[in-house]
Order: C-alpha cells, then sequence, then structure tokens
C-alpha cells in the first residue's frame, strides 16, 4: 500500500513540474504570438457619379491585434488611384481610414481595385472601388 502512495505523490509532483514548466513555455509562445492584426470596416464602395467627377472614398480599418499597425503601400491594381495613407502608426484598439481618391472619364461601370501592404503577418488586402458613371450629355 505505501508503494502505491509513494508511486502516486511521486507521479504528482512529477507532472506539478512539467506542468509548470509547460505553462511557462506557453506564456512565451502567447508572447510570441502577439501581433499586429487588420480588420476593415469596409473591403469595397459602390456609387453612382457623373462622368469626370473626382471621387474620394474612405476606407477605414481597426487594429484589432496586440502591436502598433502601420500601412506600408496602396498600389492600384487596376484604374488611375492616387492614396493618402496614414502617417502614424494605429495603436492597438485604434482606428485610422486610408484614402483614395480617382477621376472617372469612362461612362458605364467602372471597378479599381487596389492592393494594401502592411506590417501584419497577413496577406495584403484586396480592396475595390466600383461606380457607375453616367454621362448626361
Amino acid at each position: 500500500m505505501k508503494q502505491i502512495v509513494y508511486f502516486l505523490l511521486a507521479t504528482s509532483l512529477t507532472c506539478g513540474f512539467w506542468a509548470c514548466g509547460n505553462h511557462a513555455h506557453s506564456d512565451d509562445a502567447n508572447q510570441a504570438h502577439k501581433v499586429a492584426n487588420i480588420a476593415w470596416k469596409d473591403l469595397a464602395h459602390m456609387d453612382t457619379v457623373q462622368l469626370g467627377d473626382t471621387v474620394t472614398y474612405g476606407y477605414v480599418f481597426f487594429n484589432t491585434g496586440w502591436k502598433p499597425v502601420k500601412l506600408e503601400n496602396a498600389k492600384a491594381r487596376t484604374g488611375n488611384i492616387t492614396f493618402r495613407l496614414p502617417t502614424k502608426e494605429t495603436l492597438v484598439g485604434e482606428q485610422d481610414t486610408l484614402w483614395a481618391t480617382s477621376i472617372f472619364s469612362t461612362p458605364g461601370q467602372n471597378g479599381h481595385y487596389f492592393d494594401v501592404t502592411h506590417n501584419t503577418p497577413q496577406r495584403p488586402f484586396l480592396l475595390a472601388l466600383h461606380v457607375w458613371v453616367e454621362d448626361h450629355e
């Protein structure tokens, strides 16, 4: 009977020390995964505009991660778009806006797509600006 008690005591102490060691490792692993993260309010805007209109739309994003977010670049895949990126890092829990401006000079439907790169482990985001261009001549 004493052997069983000693065995159980030794096993529980060994498991207790092992669990403590894993707990410390788990905390280190959790710290390593605390990264910047972006959540966008809208990935696309849709509108109707007049031929020749210059339009500016804001794409609001939130920092839902553990470190500051920095938008690094916005590059058009289609269309002629200019961008105004935030100049400062967006702190944890805060929001900011990427502004996209374009002149629409072709009647009918136009879609502009652009990629946004950033300092998070997420892939670049593809955002869109869809408009119907009316020509009232």
